[in-house]
């Protein structure tokens, strides 16, 4: 069987990234599930797991670091949370209504939980996020998407932008141990077997036909298998290309 154009341009990105450290020029988010680039800028704090935030980012309207301010409806306040203690219980929430929950509110869920140092839980909600959120784009009907100011425009440009600003942190961290980071990829697809129901949980947005949801569903787990393929391959350079990067020492202390 032929290899998709997907899962080609999977294994081109990774290639780039591990070898070069930087991402190539942004590009549309294909269906097919693609890695992010572990280099990373240095922090430009020093990790104080009670003291967010470290993950200095503002996408507006759901996401400031700068207090933090978080607008993404059902569980903005309780994500505000100033402590892991308090956090905790709106991830349990989250996690019982996961079915309707938004990629912006498990963006934002991942953030909290590394900034408390809760971070193999934040790489779950972050694969999480961006498993639904490639639902979203993948089963988005293209002729009514429109532009700036649409809906369906704004959300996907606003996962673009979690994926592309917060998802070098949640790298950096996952790849200190290649199996746990497996894990939790599989742990994902397995927690995504059936596509949800996304018209409560997007009511303005308008979708291809639901019968061809499920399709797309199966099409973004089996790039996640790419994604896990990709890292088995690298474990050979992995840890030199880290070391040189110097990532270990910032993001696995």
């Amino acid at each position: 069987m032929k290899k998709s154009i997907g899962s080609i341009f999977l294994a081109v990105v990774f290639l780039i990234v591990l070898l070069s450290g930087c991402a190539p020029a942004p590009t549309p988010i294909p269906p097919t599930f693609t890695p992010l680039p572990t280099k990373t800028p240095l922090p430009t704090k020093t990790p104080i797991p009670d003291k967010p935030p470290e993950i200095q980012i503002y996408i507006s309207p759901f996401y400031d670091s700068d207090g933090p301010k978080i607008d993404v409806g059902n569980y903005s306040k309780e994500l505000s949370a100033s402590n892991i203690d308090e956090l905790l219980p709106v991830i349990k929430k989250m996690m019982e209504n996961k079915a309707s929950v938004t990629p912006e509110q498990m963006f934002v869920a991942a953030i909290r939980l590394y900034e408390y140092n809760a971070k193999d839980e934040a790489v779950y909600w972050f694969y999480e996020a961006q498993f639904r959120a490639r639902l979203f784009s993948a089963a988005l009907d293209k002729d009514k998407i429109g532009g700036i100011g649409s809906k369906a425009f704004e959300l996907d440009s606003a996962y673009g932008a979690f994926h592309e600003l917060a998802g070098p942190y949640l790298n950096g961290y996952a790849g200190c141990d290649l199996d746990n980071w497996i894990r939790i990829i599989h742990n994902v697809q397995n927690d995504n077997k059936t596509a949800p129901d996304l018209s409560p949980i997007f009511p303005d947005v308008s979708f291809i036909p639901r019968d061809g949801w499920q399709a797309l569903n199966d099409e973004i787990s089996s790039g996640m298998n790419q994604l896990v393929d990709s890292i088995e391959q690298a474990r050979s350079t992995w840890k030199q290309q880290r070391a040189a990067n110097n990532l270990d020492e910032i993001y696995c202390k």
